[in-house]
């Protein structure tokens, strides 16, 4: 963090965590947040209709290897959230942006 700078790292997680919500609109998801309140540390997004959310999490977790959270109380089973915070390579963020855009089509989602 230090080699890195302060600068440079919020510089790194703006970047990044524009990507993913673009890549999620772009697969014709909804996020939960607007534009105006959009995090740098975590993006959730709204499932689409008739998706099951914890079985997609599920395949993510097991087959592809991907940790995404699921959403907690109220918005159990509504959403997921895709973490962007830490020390990460933006490849890793695209291959699972990637293996969701998979996975919900496997699921039926046509975006």
């Amino acid at each position: 963090m230090l080699a890195e700078g302060r600068d440079a790292i919020f510089a790194r997680h703006q970047y990044i965590g524009e990507y993913v919500r673009n890549r999620a609109r772009t697969m014709g998801l909804k996020l939960l947040a607007d534009h105006a309140n959009a995090s740098n540390t975590v993006t959730a997004v709204l499932a689409p209709e008739g998706i099951n959310t914890k079985a997609l999490l599920k395949i993510l977790r097991e087959q592809d290897h991907i940790v995404l959270g699921g959403g907690q109380e109220h918005l159990d089973g509504k959403i997921f959230r895709v973490g962007h915070l830490g020390f990460f390579e933006e490849a890793e963020l695209v291959e699972a942006m990637d293996a969701v855009e998979k996975r919900l089509h496997e699921f039926g989602f046509k975006g």
